[in-house]
């Protein structure tokens, strides 16, 4: 039987055209007016072409266009083309007089609070752009969140401070919005009242009062964590070792606000509304109140990427409903993916918010395929077996995500997400009755023993599947292509299972493609020839990569936190298990450029022409001299040098026109392409 569901073929070519503009765009700063002028002239073909609208010249063009649309929105987006940012202050190098607004909370360190402000004012002139502040005090909260603080601050761009095929913090940080970091302490600001945003304010506040009435109910503290993770948002405080239990059995989506909880929200709204106002005169009244609720929730817990987009979703979906209108689930999917991209475009570079849609998709067009394998008139066999087709599709289409990003995957994840999913909306109902309760008056013993009781064995439950090291795959490394090869073959799968005999014609390209991308992957380490100068402020770390071993040369002996965290990545990505260490030498010759290590008093003499020079370990010697007598084409400034020699070899360095590099500013480098 045909479906009555309406499909939306053409605004899902728009919104797919409009997020692979803003990838391909993504990689360069480009002029504004090249974007318009380029829109402009291909408005005008489609304008020449309008008889011709069916054809498959004027779809491409339609879809060119609207490619060249989300890249301008993307570049509209970006720091270097809004003319009152921050990255244009020349006048940073020094305290400034800052007026900014608190817009955001970060995970603590052990001596810094972490903040992301928006600034508002620098000096006399107006700003904008967002930084990292990081403040200096005691106090569970030192800033107040919404609240807006004047001081004088010097705003430093953001280092690279990340080591070769690892984890980039900094490229995180530019993804939210991030351009510079300022240290403070709180005596340094000073805060302005009625100029901050209420609202935000407001909910910042709740948040806390519920955090603390919370904390004051007699429940573990990690049934408190959990209970502030699945129902408030606030994740900052909750225990490694439980977090690391659910993101390792599987089941980590239960402990962020996303598409899971909203949905479980809506379905109670949508309940208690109907049961309240039943009749159909007030339809318009209960989705707009279901709706209002939902977004207060959104941003009461925090407005992560995936409860926006969950929560877009839904509201799309009501809307559709109340405008009586059948739509295919996907149309509400598009919409809500366009409606954020043009909000936030760097929102389609976020983690959650690709786990999000992808997560949601997967389910959307697996889930009913999959219903059709199994139909029952047992209620509870059928729920069993929804919940089964929903994290089946939801966790093969992650798949290939999870790996690229965590570099692993649950085996077991239908073994720890049916009970729990099957158990999920008592507990939210519960967990949410406590807070809010719990928030009023101090919970009868009997509720906070059974509520304590329940969410302890869940933790348990997932703790011990995650301790089944056996059926978890760990340290997989796939690239970037190989991501998109996944998403290709599964889509050919998925046109497989609609036409079977149409699709099986075309059965050699998929096949073609698996074998070129397995071979690229198993075979990347014989291509590489890297040389990699790390960024360390404790030891000197020369990384030589090629065909059939990785070679460490250090100053000092590696620590087991150093070969975690910066060698690891690079071995299991490059699956070259063949690590050798050394000592660091005083010179080497790489790709033929003659380089030379200067880290205490004695100069070492080449006989040759110095290409590079390596200043280490706060050498006590005199930098006139050494520069006179090598005469380098290039110095670089290792980090593990003291900050006080910077300036003065800086200066000698231009004065003699030589290439000068400061390496704890710009992150790892490669020497091999210096």
């Amino acid at each position: 039987m045909k479906s009555n569901k309406i499909y939306n073929i053409p605004f899902w070519s728009m919104c797919i055209s409009l997020i692979l503009g803003a990838l391909l765009f993504s990689f360069e700063v480009l002029s504004i007016k090249w974007f318009f002028v380029s829109i402009l002239f291909l408005l005008l073909v489609l304008m020449a072409m309008l008889k011709q609208k069916k054809s498959t010249t004027f779809i491409i063009i339609s879809c060119v266009v609207f490619c060249f649309i989300g890249g301008l929105r993307y570049q509209l987006a970006i720091p270097d083309n809004q003319r009152n940012h921050i990255i244009h202050q020349t006048n940073l190098g020094a305290p400034v007089k800052t007026i900014f607004t608190v817009t955001e909370s970060f995970k603590k360190s052990k001596k810094w609070k972490n903040y992301k402000a928006s600034i508002k004012q620098i000096e006399e002139n107006k700003a904008t752009g967002s930084v990292l502040l990081k403040v200096k005090g005691e106090g569970a909260d030192i800033l107040q969140i919404g609240a807006t603080y004047i001081g004088y601050l010097k705003l430093n761009k953001l280092a690279n401070k990340t080591f070769p095929y690892g984890f980039n913090y900094a490229d995180y940080l530019r993804g939210k919005g991030i351009t510079h970091q300022v240290w403070a302490s709180k005596s340094d600001l000073i805060l302005l009242p009625n100029q901050g945003n209420e609202l935000v304010q407001f909910i910042a506040n709740l948040q806390i009062n519920l955090n603390t009435a919370l904390k004051k109910q007699r429940l573990d503290a990690k049934v408190i964590q959990f209970t502030q993770a699945l129902v408030l948002g606030n994740k900052k405080e909750l225990d490694k070792g439980v977090s690391a239990d659910f993101k390792n059995a599987g089941v980590i989506h239960i402990l962020a606000i996303s598409g899971l909880h909203i949905g479980i929200i809506y379905l109670v709204f949508v309940w208690l509304f109907k049961l309240l106002f039943y009749q159909y005169k007030y339809r318009f009244f209960r989705s707009v109140t279901v709706i209002f609720l939902l977004w207060m929730f959104a941003w009461f817990s925090g407005a992560s990427d995936s409860a926006l987009r969950a929560t877009t979703m839904v509201t799309c979906f009501e809307i559709s409903r109340l405008l009586l209108r059948s739509q295919h689930p996907l149309n509400a999917l598009f919409l809500s993916v366009f409606v954020l991209f043009f909000v936030t475009p760097q929102i389609i570079f976020s983690v959650g918010f690709q786990f999000s849609v992808v997560a949601v998709a997967s389910i959307i067009i697996g889930v009913p395929k999959m219903l059709k394998l199994l139909e029952s008139k047992w209620w509870l066999l059928k729920y069993l077996w929804g919940i089964t087709c929903v994290s089946t599709c939801a966790q093969i289409g992650l798949l290939p995500l999870s790996i690229y990003y965590f570099h692993q995957f649950p085996l077991l994840f239908l073994v720890a997400n049916i009970p729990i999913m099957f158990c999920i909306p008592v507990i939210m109902g519960y967990a949410i009755f406590v807070v809010v309760c719990g928030y009023f008056v101090v919970l009868p013993n009997v509720i906070s023993s059974i509520y304590n009781f329940s969410i302890t064995y869940l933790i348990r439950f997932v703790g011990w599947m995650a301790s089944l090291d056996s059926f978890l795959l760990k340290e997989v490394y796939i690239s970037k292509i190989t991501v998109w090869v996944f998403y290709i073959i599964f889509l050919y799968l998925w046109w497989i299972y609609s036409n079977f005999e149409k699709a099986l014609k075309y059965l050699s390209f998929p096949l073609s493609l698996i074998a070129i991308t397995g071979f690229i992957e198993f075979n990347r380490k014989r291509i590489k020839n890297e040389v990699w100068l790390l960024n360390d402020y404790r030891n000197s770390i020369i990384v030589d990569i090629s065909a059939n071993k990785i070679q460490i040369h250090a100053e000092n002996e590696l620590t087991d936190i150093d070969k975690v965290f910066k060698i690891e990545p690079i071995s299991a990505k490059l699956h070259q298990p063949n690590i050798i260490y050394n000592p660091l030498k005083e010179a080497y010759i790489i790709d033929n450029k003659n380089i030379l290590i200067v880290s205490d008093n004695y100069i070492p003499k080449l006989n040759t022409v110095v290409d590079i020079l390596i200043i280490s370990n706060s050498p006590k010697i005199n930098f006139e001299r050494l520069l006179k007598e090598t005469q380098p084409r290039k110095v670089i400034f290792t980090a593990n040098n003291k900050h006080y020699l910077l300036r003065g070899l800086e200066l000698l360095c231009k004065k003699r026109n030589i290439y000068f590099t400061n390496i704890s500013q710009i992150g790892d480098i490669r020497l091999d392409e210096l």
